[in-house]
This record gives C-alpha cells, structure tokens and sequence, in this order.
C-alpha cells in the first residue's frame, strides 16, 4: 500500500509538469522503454537499484542507458530522481498511475472490453463512442481476446463488469430458472 501510494506521488508530480498531449506521450514512451529494459535484464535492474553501487555510478548508468534509448532530456531527469531516491523499482507503477492521472485530468475512462474474437477498429470506434454517451465521458477501449467467450462481450469499467457475452445471458437465464422454483 505505501508503495502503491508513493508511486501514485511521484506520477502526479511527473503529469503535472507534462503540458501537452503529445510531450506526455513522448515522455510515457520514453519511461516505458526504460522500464522495459529493466524488466528483461536483471542485472541492469539490480545495478539500478542496489546501495552497493555507488550514486554517482548509477546515475552514469542511467544516463548512458537513457541517452542509448533515445530518451529526452525529461525522461533523464525523471530516472535521475528515481534513481537517487532509491525508487526505481516503483517505475512500473508509476507508468500505471502516470496513465490514471493523465486520463483523469483530460477527462477520459479507460475500459477493458473482452471479445471471442477481435475488434475491428470501426466496432472499437463506435463502441467508445456509445460508451462514451453512456458513461458521460471520453471512453478509451482497451480490447482483449477471451476464447472462453462463446460470442458477445464483456465491458469492465473499474471494478464493475458489464456481461454482454452469451455465457454471460447463460448463466442469468439458469439463475432465473433456478429462482423461480
């Protein structure tokens, strides 16, 4: 819980100084690169993240590893204050919380909808548009593949689920069967 609320400090102070939509994408692309690169080699991560290596090497590291990926000057500050706050292992869920704070100060809703078969980029179109004037706000559709769908959807809106699939109509028709006796 602490590192989940620290995280969430550190991507509120990182999406307040992203102006725009684009230097906050570039910049979300940046981190994620980096934080990609940990997470396929460890002995980069460690190194990043131990007291054994001194400060001063480590953010050599970074810097060298940043400037190698392409990362803007932003990004190398960003990674320098983790690094020397010990907080680089939160990078990962600071890119989460970073996509949170972003989405809700541009007043967007992020839903995950799940599907036996996937989404052509006009169904996701109208789906965040109808979602949209439904929920009151700019969806973003995050699609997913679930074979275990037969057909139809799945809507997931935080923590609420909305179950349009046909094991879905199923399983509320066995329920009302079964009630009514």
């Amino acid at each position: 819980m602490k590192q989940a609320s620290l995280a969430r400090r550190y991507a509120r102070g990182i999406v307040a100084t992203a102006g725009t939509d684009p230097d906050y994408r570039s910049l979300r692309e940046e981190l994620g690169r980096f934080a990609a690169l940990l997470a396929e080699d460890e002995a980069a991560n460690t190194g990043l993240s131990t007291f054994l290596v001194p400060l001063p090497v480590r953010r050599e590291m970074v810097e060298n590893v940043a400037q190698r990926l392409g990362c803007g000057k932003e990004c190398q500050k960003v990674l320098t204050l983790l690094v020397e706050e010990n907080r680089l292992p939160l990078l990962p869920v600071i890119l989460e919380q970073m996509d949170l704070l972003w989405d809700e100060r541009n007043r967007r809703e992020r839903v995950v909808v799940r599907s036996a078969s996937p989404l052509t980029p006009e169904q996701t179109r109208r789906l965040e548009q109808n979602l949209g004037r439904s929920f009151g706000t700019t969806v973003v559709v995050e699609p997913r593949l679930d074979p275990t769908l037969m057909a139809g959807l799945a809507v997931i809106r935080g923590s609420t689920t909305y179950d349009f699939s046909l094991s879905g109509n199923l399983k509320r028709l066995r329920q009302a069967l079964t009630s009514e006796r």
